[in-house]
């Protein structure tokens, strides 16, 4: 027997002596490890905290949250749509986590970011727990009970935990909103690993089918957050390998229980491939792939030990040469780091191995084998990865406090103190960077100061200007019962950021396209329909240009072509729910009611959740007199926005005309608490008071309607010798 199955032997038979008469339902910890693990997780939650200052930003949060009106409904047709493919993924646990954020906060940025700060400081509380599981079953000549190996379990669990709670790459996964998914993914996989330990360091139990089947079920929702957990099932095998050695033991048994969880993750790569190809985010094979492969690991590692510089963005480089310095270099590197920890293992040292390779496995996902967006690197992907590393440098520290020496106290100071500086030192930099999120000017404009040839940092930043009056994402955000409020957008500062982006990269229709709806909003037709007719020609099979230029037809009363340029849409795209609603519009005001409804149908039947689209179908029904159907259109428009002015002086005017002029006035009334400048509610208001024989309150609301421009109610005033 070897001396490694002797220690692992002494080891196994030491924990079961430690057992209490009734085996606990874990691995038994001891009370202060529980309370080193709280304290991680709180200091953890405390220098995350600044992130409640920040807001939404134009990169993905739009589409999960604050544009998203599906979560928002939270009913059975949501549940059929969040196993749906959606921004490129399939990650239904998620969309059900921003659904219950949306349920408490609304769209308070805060609370949504709070969900996130305190998912992940539940991560470095599991973390710490998980290590110091680990620590505990790993072969050792000492008994776990013993205070020595106690204290050098707490200070790997502790070290480790702290540098992944509160390093600066952990910020893109905490304080994006819309990357929720990666510390909602880490949380089940951390519960996930934590029943495999126990389900796997522990002699025949009636629990361990139990721990066996929580754990596959937490790999589950691991999955359902985002596919990154796919990893899993190879960690493991890593974990049997060491620390559990069972390797040596039965390899049947072993890698039959891992048969369920490699058939869920090869499921969810296939789901996964087609949800991005879907979209178009996978891209064609470029020569700088194999770079980004090599040099990933060794420029993640880097970030680790040196976290300056961070961007939200890394682009692709544009040259590639296998003959670089970065290039050479991290592949000898790479090569260099596995030969030294095979040579550790041959020695009888196994953990090396095991980290390194959980941290490649850990990688390969996202190492850019297969092309996914622009982004060659991104700080998030070390969210799980990073674990590794960081667990070697508190296995070192507890080593080093472990070592025999006649001065500890001497000792403690020189692991404590510099540890205490590092992660103050740590904290400056995650709190700095955290800034750097707060809100999508500064996020772009960031990545522009690192990369300023990066033609998509001023596309995004020029939408951050588009939006920020009509969104005010990075000034103010709703309250939990309405929408953003609105206010005329930098629409200068924006038009010349897309023509910049334009200029970078000229072959790219989305900057047109986007410029064009500058162009729109400031009723600057001709200049946005060249634009657009630009993007078509770049880009002739992107449904979404046709469209947008439809829009444009119709403000410039051209409908016959406004039908064409939708009809193309429907073509290229028969699922584009925006296509058929603005085709609609263009049949509604060409006085075809028929097609039109008939399109508004189809775009509620692919989108349920648009207002817009039933705020239109009721005007159309309120046309033909049928005032049921239009009072049903219009309550489900305010229903899935409830600060939907129009759709309410609308409903006002439908009940006025069904003669119930009491909930015609509460509709006014809501109407212009909503948007104080809207003469159309006062004027209304005003009729309906009217005839309820309120004749002075009727006064001043028509007084207001003229005040506020109403010229038909200007001219009623003055002939009647009225002053307003």
């Amino acid at each position: 027997m070897s001396n490694a199955e002797e220690k692992e032997i002494n080891h196994r038979e030491a924990l079961n002596r430690e057992k209490e008469p009734h085996e606990p339902r874990f691995l038994y910890l001891r009370k202060k490890e529980w309370l080193v693990a709280l304290f991680a997780a709180i200091i953890t939650f405390l220098v995350f905290l600044p992130v409640l200052s920040n807001g939404f930003v134009n990169s993905d949060d739009d589409d999960y949250v604050y544009q998203s009106t599906a979560i928002r409904h939270v009913d059975g047709q949501f549940f059929k749509w969040i196993f749906q493919f959606h921004s490129s993924n399939w990650h239904p646990l998620t969309w059900v986590s921003h659904a219950i954020d949306y349920a408490l906060w609304g769209l308070s940025p805060a609370g949504h970011h709070l969900s996130s700060i305190i998912l992940h400081s539940l991560n470095t509380f599991l973390l710490c727990l998980l290590i110091m599981y680990l620590m505990r079953l790993a072969p050792t000549d000492e008994s776990p009970s013993d205070e020595g190996y106690l204290t050098r379990t707490i200070i790997a669990g502790c070290v480790t935990a702290l540098l992944f709670g509160i390093h600066p790459l952990r910020v893109e996964s905490v304080a994006w909103i819309a990357e929720r998914k990666d510390v909602l993914s880490a949380f089940f996989m951390f519960l996930s690993l934590i029943c495999y330990v126990n389900y796997a360091g522990r002699h025949e139990s009636i629990r361990k089918p139990v721990l066996y089947a929580a754990s596959l079920v937490c790999f589950v929702f691991a999955l359902m957050s985002k596919p990154i957990a796919l990893t899993l099932p190879f960690i493991l095998i890593i974990f049997d390998f060491y620390p559990f050695r069972r390797f040596a033991a039965d390899k049947k048994t072993m890698f039959l229980e891992k048969a369920p969880f490699l058939f869920l993750s090869l499921f969810v790569v296939v789901l996964t491939f087609m949800a991005q190809s879907s979209s178009g985010a996978v891209k064609p094979f470029v020569l700088s792939q194999v770079g980004v492969v090599v040099q990933g690991p060794v420029f993640y590692l880097a970030k680790m030990l040196w976290p300056v510089n961070l961007s939200p963005v890394y682009p692709y480089p544009k040259n590639f040469s296998f003959l670089s310095l970065t290039f050479i270099g991290a592949f000898i590197l790479l090569v260099v780091i596995t030969l030294l920890c095979i040579r550790a293992w041959r020695r009888g040292n196994p953990v090396f191995l095991a980290a390194w390779t959980f941290y490649i496995i850990a990688l390969l996902p996202v190492s850019g084998i297969v092309r996914i967006g622009t982004q060659a690197a991104a700080d998030r992907y070390t969210y799980i990865p990073g674990i590794a590393p960081f667990f070697l440098i508190g296995l070192g520290a507890a080593w080093f406090a472990g070592r025999p020496s006649s001065k500890a106290g001497i000792k403690s100071k020189l692991i404590i103190v510099p540890f205490i500086i590092i992660c103050c030192l740590l904290g400056f930099l995650t709190i700095r960077q955290i800034g750097v999120w707060k809100n999508s000017i500064i996020l772009w404009t960031t990545v522009l100061q690192y990369y300023p040839g990066y033609s998509d940092g001023y596309f995004n930043r020029a939408n951050a200007y588009m939006m920020a009056g009509k969104y005010k994402e990075h000034i103010q955000t709703e309250d939990r019962s309405g929408t953003i409020s609105s206010e005329a957008g930098e629409y200068q500062s924006a038009l010349r950021d897309f023509s910049k982006a334009i200029a970078l990269n000229p072959t790219g229709g989305a900057a047109y396209n986007n410029r064009a709806k500058i162009y729109f909003k400031t009723g600057d037709y001709q200049k946005g329909l060249q634009d657009l007719n630009n993007a078509i020609k770049l880009e002739p099979s992107s449904a979404g240009f046709y469209s947008n230029r439809c829009q444009i037809y119709n403000a410039l009363a051209n409908h016959a072509q406004a039908v064409k340029d939708c009809s193309r849409a429907i073509e290229i795209d028969p699922q584009d729910d925006f296509a058929y609603f603005t085709r609609g519009l263009s049949f509604s005001a060409s006085g075809r009611q028929v097609e039109a409804m008939a399109d508004y149908d189809k775009s509620i039947l692919i989108n349920p959740y648009n207002p817009k689209v039933f705020f239109s179908r009721g005007l159309a029904y309120k046309e033909k007199g049928e005032l049921q159907k239009a009072l049903d259109d219009f309550n489900m428009a305010v229903q899935l926005n409830p600060r939907y002015s129009d759709a309410y002086v609308n409903r006002g005017v439908v009940y006025g005309e069904m003669n119930d002029l009491q909930k015609a006035v509460e509709d006014f009334t809501l109407a212009i608490r909503i948007n104080p400048k809207d003469s159309s509610a006062y004027y209304n208001r005003g009729a309906a008071l009217y005839r309820m024989d309120k004749k002075e309150q009727a006064m001043q609301d028509l007084r207001q309607a003229a005040r506020l421009g109403d010229k038909a109610i200007r001219k009623i005033l003055k002939g009647r010798g009225v002053q307003w």
